[in-house]
């Protein structure tokens, strides 16, 4: 339920309480990867670029074959301008 909360959140462009919903349900599933996915997602979109990609290197972790988390990282390496990590 907080994913599709933070899903919504971040539909409205309200990135912030999507990581509030977020944080919350990593508490209870810390190793749901599509949580630190989205988490990562909201983060870049607050610019906490060292935070997204940390994130998104964690849902990876989880899951390697992870498209959308692989996708989102290369984003946030781009969004940071490492563009040797992006590609």
């Amino acid at each position: 339920m907080r994913n599709l909360l933070a899903l919504v959140a971040l539909e409205q462009r309200a990135p912030q309480r999507a990581v509030e919903h977020l944080e919350r349900a990593l508490r209870l599933a810390p190793e749901e990867p599509v949580y630190h996915c989205n988490l990562g997602q909201a983060r870049r979109e607050l610019n906490q670029l060292d935070e997204a990609i940390a994130c998104l290197r964690r849902a990876l972790a989880l899951k390697p074959d992870y498209v959308t988390a692989a996708i989102n990282l290369g984003s946030a390496h781009f969004a940071a301008k490492d563009y040797p990590a992006a590609l």
